[in-house]
């Protein structure tokens, strides 16, 4: 084999110098040279040395890393050249090595800011088209949600089983959660404020289950065992993020032997030993939710990589590698960490810590069936897209208000400069073609500068100056529950009425 038959005549003393080996080791046992480099970098270097060098007038190993003697790592750039006689035979080989440490530090640091600056890039775009597809989305969801509840108000009238309500409900809290949810992307997309609160984690992880339940085959079993009723100070909407993604994980891995999927939750208490290792986790009782299948597993590489943002496992069309990150992300946030345990054909198990609040008072929110506030006034109600002029006409016609709609915004206005007294109140989307809800609203002001004007956006507008400084009387973001509209249109009315 290669270095067991060779006799090295010279070494320079700088290999003591870059090696931190002796000179005299190397001329004891030549294969020593090999043995100092980094495990991951020995099999390249191996493959690049020549049976002979017959043919050859250099050989110019890969870049490789080096132990030292004192346990740091240099960065070596080799070259062997073949030494013949005056016949043309080799008789000796000669080797170079240059310590290229710093240079190779300085390309690591490019490197890394060259990801960098791509991953910036990426959240970029992800924000951009966060943005792009909020609008639409809300639209569709606004249909959804109010023709739901519409048809939910029906359904009070008539005699219906009640797994039929239950339906109806599921279809609601679906598309609130969806509402929440494009509320959440657009807020992480560009770093905004959470709605914090002491969150009962136990109630969301009953309504997963009953929304997963609905979804995974049935192939999957689902066990469940939670003996905590501890709250956390979160975000729910987050919350509800953290189990459906690793939920849905988990029923991916089973998809196809199907499987058991366990859900389980406890409260343990973890001292600073039990936290070593840990960044920026501090000490005391945590909620640990487990989420364990008996799917594919992973192997340690996929494990290392598995929270990084765009890695995925899935193929392109399935999965987008973010779903853990931003769990990882979500959980960082609130002072927990995540361990995952896994061996490939054995399942995964994701152990999730969340600090529990310590507040003693169980501040829960609950909501409280009222009835919706009515009206006779007259609105002017401007939509691009049909459904939701169709909606608005119903359901606030439901509630006594008389209702003009229209889906183009300049008859809107041409109707509104012809009609100046019937108006009580106009409310407009935001982004229609022709003309938009801000210049719809400066021209309606124009023409009467008292009138009343809402505004509905798939897009947070509040932030925006520009739509500040028109002072709109009120400002929703859509998808817009019926309940939500008919009380801020009461608000604005109203307060016209105190004015």
């Amino acid at each position: 084999m290669l270095f067991r038959s060779i006799e090295v005549y010279y070494i320079s003393p700088a290999y003591e110098e870059i090696w931190g080996f002796s000179c005299e080791s190397l001329y004891d046992n030549p294969r020593s040279w090999l043995d100092t480099i980094v495990e991951e970098d020995r099999d390249q270097v191996v493959a690049a040395i020549p049976d002979n060098f017959d043919n050859r007038s250099e050989i110019d190993f890969p870049e490789y890393r080096i132990l030292r003697l004192d346990g740091s790592v240099r960065w070596i750039h080799a070259r062997a050249y073949p030494v013949r006689d005056d016949f043309g035979k080799i008789y000796r080989i000669a080797g170079i090595a240059e310590d290229i440490t710093e240079r190779k530090q300085t390309e690591l640091e490019k490197e890394k800011l060259q990801r960098q600056l791509q991953q910036e890039q990426k959240m970029k775009t992800i924000g951009t088209l966060a943005g792009g597809i909020a609008h639409d989305f809300n639209n569709i969801l606004g249909g959804i949600l109010g023709f739901s509840e519409l048809l939910q108000e029906d359904l009070k009238e008539i005699e219906c089983p009640d797994d039929v309500h239950d339906r109806i409900e599921y279809i609601l809290k679906g598309g609130i959660r969806a509402k929440e949810l494009v509320a959440q992307i657009l807020a992480f997309s560009r770093s905004g404020e959470e709605n914090l609160g002491p969150v009962k984690v136990v109630l969301i992880a009953k309504e997963v289950t009953q929304l997963l339940r609905a979804s995974l085959p049935a192939t999957i079993e689902i066990k469940k065992s939670f003996f905590s009723n501890s709250m956390v100070m979160a975000d729910a909407t987050k919350i509800h993020q953290i189990f459906m993604n690793l939920c849905t994980n988990a029923g991916y891995a089973m998809k196809e032997n199907g499987g058991i999927l366990s859900i389980s939750m406890k409260d343990v208490f973890l001292d600073e030993k039990a936290l070593a290792g840990q960044k920026d986790v501090t000490h005391g009782t945590f909620l640990l939710v487990s989420v364990t299948d008996t799917g594919l597993g992973m192997g340690e590489e996929t494990i290392t990589k598995i929270m990084e943002p765009f890695f995925t496992t899935k193929p392109k069309e399935k999965g987008t590698g973010m779903g853990l990150w931003v769990v990882h992300g979500i959980i960082k946030s609130m002072g927990g960490f995540i361990d995952i345990s896994s061996k490939i054909g054995q399942g995964s198990k994701f152990d999730v810590y969340m600090p529990v609040f310590n507040d003693a008072k169980e501040s829960v929110k609950t909501h409280t069936e009222k009835e919706m506030p009515m009206g006779d006034e007259n609105i002017l109600f401007v939509d691009d897209e049909l459904s939701l002029t169709q909606l608005a006409k119903e359901s606030l016609s439901g509630l006594g208000y008389s209702v003009t709609t229209f889906n183009n915004s300049v008859e809107a206005l041409d109707s509104f400069r012809h009609n100046l007294e019937r108006y009580d109140l106009v409310i407009t989307d935001m982004t229609m073609p022709e003309m938009t809800g801000d210049i719809l609203c400066r021209q309606i002001r124009l023409i009467k500068p008292d009138i009343r004007v809402m505004l509905i956006s798939g897009f947070d507008e509040s932030r925006d100056e520009k739509i500040r400084a028109l002072n709109f009387d009120a400002i929703l973001n859509k998808p817009v529950l019926i309940r939500d509209m008919a009380t801020a249109i009461r608000n604005v009315l109203d307060r016209n009425k105190q004015d």
